[in-house]
């Protein structure tokens, strides 16, 4: 089965207009997209974490623990 190539306007060159006016119109709308996705990624939820200090982070090992 052979495919066919259709053309807007019927030719190549007569579609080149409207294929660059709509590869413009993309770039601009992934341009807008990541400049929206930086934006909410300054702005997104983090979590406020605190701790008291009552043991240290790491347990200290008995003196002859160091040393066989």
């Amino acid at each position: 089965m052979d495919e066919v190539a259709r053309y807007v306007g019927g030719s190549p060159e007569t579609e080149r207009p409207a294929f660059e006016r709509l590869a413009k119109e993309l770039l601009h709308v992934r341009l807008k997209v990541k400049r929206a996705a930086a934006l909410e990624r300054t702005f997104h939820a983090k979590a406020v974490l605190g701790m008291e200090k009552k043991a240290p982070a790491v347990p200290r090992r008995p003196a002859r623990a160091h040393h066989p």
